[in-house]
C-alpha cells in the first residue's frame, strides 16, 4: 500500500520506505491537492493556476508538465509492483486513480468520521462502535493539516491548505469533545480527563473543554483540582475575550464546590431509582446492542 500522510507535514510512504523527492515543493503540493480533492477529476488549467498563479498561462501549464513528469517518474517504480497507476494523467484532466492502492491519512480520517455520524445509535456519546471509529480517527492526526508544507509563490494553495488546517482540527476537537462524553458516563474519568487536555492544547479558551475536565476531576474524587480549573477557565476567558465564564460553568462551579459531584457518581437530586447494574466495563454487551440498533 501507498500511503500519503498529510497530517503534520508530508510523508509518502511505499512498504515501510519513504518516497524522496516526489516532485521537489510544487510536485508535494499537487499530490495533496490531487489526493484530498480525488472525488473528480482536475483540468490541467485548474491546478497550473493553483500552484503557479504569479507566471502567464502558457508557462505555468508548462511547470504542470515538468512536475507531472517528476511525479510519475517517483511513482514509476511502485506503479509497476502494484500493477495501476497512482496518477490519471491525459491532455486535459489530472485525477487520482480511484482503483489504486493508495491510502491518504486524511480521507481514512474523514470516512471514519462520516461512519460514525450515519451509525444508527441513540447518542454517539453512548456508542461503543461509534467509540472506536472516532478513537481511530483521532490516532490519525499526528499534527496540523499539512504542516510545514507551503508554497511562497501561490496565495491560492496557502489558502486552500489553511482552510483545510482548521476544518481538520475543529473536527478532531469535536470528537474529543465525544470521546469526553463517552468517558465520563462510563467512569473512565483518566481517558476523559486526556481527551478534555487535548481539546484545550489546541483551544486554551475552549469553555466546554474545561466544564468536561471539571467535571471528570470532580467525579474522580479531586475536587480542589475540579475547583482550580475553574480559575484557569476563568482567566483564560478574560485574557482571550475579555468576557466572563458562562452561567453553566458558573453552576458547575457552585455544583463542585458544594461536594455535589465527588467519588466516582453524581449526587443524585431526583427520587429515580438508581439502576441495578451498571453498564461500565460491559464492552462486549454494549457492542452487540449497538449491532442491533445499526
Amino acid at each position: 500500500m501507498l500511503t500519503l500522510r498529510l497530517f503534520g507535514g508530508f510523508q509518502l510512504v511505499y512498504d515501510g520506505e519513504m518516497v524522496e523527492n516526489p516532485g521537489g515543493d510544487a510536485g508535494r503540493a499537487l499530490l495533496a491537492y490531487l489526493a484530498v480533492e480525488s472525488d473528480r477529476p482536475h483540468s490541467r488549467q485548474e491546478l497550473a493556476t493553483l500552484i503557479w498563479p504569479e507566471t502567464t498561462d502558457k508557462e505555468s501549464r508548462n511547470r504542470l508538465r515538468v512536475t507531472l513528469s517528476r511525479l510519475r517518474s517517483a511513482l514509476e517504480a511502485i506503479e509497476q509492483l502494484q500493477g495501476a497507476e497512482v496518477l490519471q494523467v491525459d491532455r486535459e484532466q489530472v485525477q487520482i486513480n480511484p482503483d489504486a492502492k493508495f491510502q491518504v491519512d486524511v480521507r481514512v480520517f474523514a470516512d471514519l468520521l462520516f461512519e460514525s455520524e450515519r451509525h444508527a445509535h441513540r447518542s454517539v456519546a453512548a456508542c461503543y462502535v461509534c467509540r472506536g471509529r472516532l478513537e481511530e480517527a483521532i490516532s490519525l492526526y499526528q499534527g496540523g493539516f499539512l504542516q510545514g508544507v507551503s508554497l511562497s509563490d501561490s496565495a491560492p494553495f496557502d489558502e486552500w491548505s489553511s482552510l483545510n488546517k482548521e476544518r481538520y482540527q475543529r473536527l478532531v476537537i469535536e470528537a474529543l469533545e465525544v470521546l469526553v462524553d463517552y468517558h465520563l458516563q462510563r467512569g473512565d474519568f483518566s481517558l476523559a480527563m486526556g481527551y478534555a487536555r487535548q481539546q484545550l492544547n489546541f483551544e486554551p479558551w475552549r469553555e466546554n473543554a474545561h466544564r468536561q475536565l471539571m467535571n471528570a476531576l470532580a467525579l474522580s474524587g479531586d475536587r480542589a483540582t475540579a475547583l482550580a480549573q475553574f480559575q484557569i477557565c476563568q482567566q483564560m476567558m478574560l485574557e482571550q475575550f475579555n468576557a466572563e465564564v458562562s452561567p453553566e460553568t458558573i453552576t458547575l462551579y457552585e455544583r463542585i464546590n458544594r461536594s455535589e459531584l465527588a467519588d466516582g457518581r453524581m449526587k443524585r437530586t431526583h427520587n429515580l431509582p438508581a439502576p441495578a447494574t451498571p453498564l461500565v466495563g460491559r464492552q462486549e454487551e454494549m457492542s452487540q446492542i449497538q449491532g442491533w440498533e445499526g
